[in-house]
């Protein structure tokens, strides 16, 4: 089973499925077979362009927010496991080890 690219479309004919979907006379799911589109696709179309209506900006500046949140999450997870290294390497040298190793570390030279 091979996977297809998805489709792009433009941001033109992405308004104008919302327009039809929005005025239009026909229901979501006729809209989306008229266009070729997936089941659902104009669904969440109108979905995000409702929450940008809501929050008074644009689709794109939802997209563009979301994707900030996402990588400041991901920076979020690698500085957090930064810390917990960082943790466990101030745990190791600050307790001497019964071995000798810790002042071997601090030998004078």
């Amino acid at each position: 089973m091979t996977r297809q690219n998805p489709r792009t479309f433009t941001a033109e004919f992405r308004q104008m499925a919302i327009d039809l979907a929005l005025h239009g006379e026909h229901t979501v799911a006729q809209i989306e077979r008229d266009l070729g589109l997936s089941s659902g696709l104009l669904r969440r179309w109108l979905k995000k362009h409702r929450l940008a209506q809501a929050a008074g900006t644009t689709v794109a500046a939802v997209a563009a927010e979301t994707q900030e949140m996402a990588r400041l999450r991901r920076e979020v997870k690698r500085l957090e496991q930064e810390n917990l290294i960082l943790k466990k390497a101030v745990a190791i040298f600050a307790h001497p080890s019964p071995s000798g190793i810790s002042s071997s570390l601090t030998t004078e030279r």
